[in-house]
């Protein structure tokens, strides 16, 4: 049985998605608008990254705390949500990967599980966990090919209540996975440069 009574099947309606747009291509210190007006504001306590709140941009209200923590569990606590609970990330956006080896982060929202996928079109995608092959959710990135796409989540009717959940899930994701890339990317020049430097000591021998 599909977590989705017929009404939340709108989840999937071939209607325009909502867009909510970030005001730069950062996961931190952000404002997100829905059709132009500021909806959430994205706030980073620290140097380190370690403490990210969600506000509500028009009230100032604090909805989502993240902590990124070094030597204790990183947690997240909704203020209106789940009573108050703070939960650990790691249990509440449980990784692990798909059966072609991509990755995904599933999240327990009250209709049922979603999963986060990466996604080759849309960079990361969020899916019922019964069906990944339709996106209740997506990220839109700015790429090299066209810089001028503004970051941007899309989402489909039907997931306005959740959209705290989706928001924080795709914040702490996009976030592991930026620094991911960047480790990569300084090895990889690394490596490139160790190459580079053996070649030359070869020629020199």
């Amino acid at each position: 049985m599909s977590a989705f009574s017929p009404s939340e099947s709108t989840l999937f309606n071939p209607e325009p998605p909502t867009i909510l747009i970030f005001s730069n291509p950062s996961v931190i210190n952000n404002v997100v608008f829905l059709n132009g007006r500021p909806l959430f504001r994205i706030s980073t306590l620290d140097k380190s990254v370690e403490h990210t709140q969600i506000m509500d941009a028009q009230t100032k209200e604090v909805l989502v705390d993240i902590r990124e923590r070094i030597l204790q569990p990183d947690t997240i606590q909704f203020t209106n949500k789940y009573d108050g609970r703070v939960f650990k990330q790691r249990q509440w956006l449980v990784g692990g990967k798909l059966e072609n080896g991509g990755l995904k982060w599933t999240i327990n929202l009250a209709i049922g599980k979603f999963v986060w996928r990466t996604d080759i079109v849309h960079r990361l995608a969020l899916c019922p966990e019964y069906d990944l092959e339709h996106p209740a959710a997506y990220s839109q990135i700015p790429t090299s090919q066209d810089p001028s796409i503004p970051f941007a989540l899309l989402l489909h009717r039907g997931t306005e209540p959740y959209r705290e959940e989706i928001l924080a899930s795709f914040l702490i994701i996009e976030q592991r996975l930026r620094i991911e890339e960047k480790t990569s990317t300084v090895a990889s020049g690394r490596m490139q440069l160790y190459s580079a430097y053996s070649t030359i000591q070869g020629f020199r021998s």
